[in-house]
C-alpha cells in the first residue's frame, strides 16, 4: 500500500485450527497473555479468529516473531 496509507496496526486471521468461537478467541489470548506473557486483541468473525497487532515505537519485529512463534506452537499441540 501506498506509505499515506498504511496505519500502525493489522488485523489479520489466524489458521482455521485456531478455531471458531468467541470462547476460543479468549482462551487463547488468556493464554498467550498468563503463559507466553504477548498482550493481543484476538477475536471471533464469522467464525474465525483474527489478531490485531500493533506496530508502535514499543513493540519491535522480534515481538511479532514471538507472537507467530507462540501461536504455531499452540497450534501445533491440536
Amino acid at each position: 500500500v501506498p506509505e499515506a496509507v498504511a496505519g500502525a496496526m493489522a488485523t489479520g486471521p489466524l489458521p482455521e485450527a485456531a478455531g471458531r468461537t468467541g470462547e476460543q478467541a479468549t482462551a487463547l489470548r488468556a493464554q498467550l497473555l498468563y503463559e507466553d506473557h504477548i498482550e493481543v486483541q484476538l477475536h471471533c468473525w464469522r467464525e474465525r479468529l483474527w489478531v490485531r497487532i500493533s506496530a508502535q515505537i514499543y513493540n519491535e519485529m522480534s515481538d511479532i516473531d514471538a507472537l507467530g512463534n507462540a501461536v504455531t506452537r499452540r497450534l501445533a499441540g491440536r
